[in-house]
C-alpha cells in the first residue's frame, strides 16, 4: 500500500508505484483501488489492514481530518498498518528545505513515525 497525501506527494507515489510494479507486484493506492459500498476512509482502512507491505510517505503537510475522526486519513492508515503488523512497514520522509512552513499536525506526526 501506498500512503501519502495525494496532491503533495504524487511524483512521489508515481515512482513508487513504478518500482513496485517492476517487481511484479500490485501497488494499492486509494485514488485507484474501488470497494462499493465503503467511504474513502474505509477503503484507507481496508488497504491499511490487507497489504503485505505499507509504504508511508511523508511530506510537509497532514492530510485531511474527516469531521468524526481526530487524526487524518494518512495518520489513521499508519495506524491502521502498524496495528495489524503487515509485515514490513517502510517510510520515506521528504528532507524538508530550510524555510519550508510544515503543518503543526505534519511535524508531530513526522516524529511519531520517524
Amino acid at each position: 500500500m501506498i500512503s501519502s497525501k495525494i496532491t503533495d506527494m504524487d511524483e512521489e507515489r508515481d515512482a513508487a508505484d513504478e518500482v513496485i510494479r517492476r517487481f511484479h507486484f500490485e501497488p494499492l493506492r486509494s485514488e485507484t483501488y474501488s470497494a462499493i459500498g465503503l467511504s474513502s476512509e474505509q477503503i484507507c482502512l481496508k488497504m491499511a489492514e490487507e497489504c503485505d507491505i505499507f509504504l508511508g510517505i511523508y511530506g510537509y503537510r497532514n492530510g485531511t481530518v474527516p469531521s468524526d475522526l481526530k487524526v487524518s486519513v494518512t495518520d489513521m492508515e499508519y495506524l491502521k498498518a502498524k496495528g495489524v503488523d503487515p509485515g514490513e512497514i517502510l517510510i520515506y520522509v521528504k528532507n524538508i528545505e530550510r524555510g519550508t512552513r510544515v503543518d503543526a499536525r505534519q511535524r508531530q506526526f513526522r516524529r511519531q513515525v520517524e
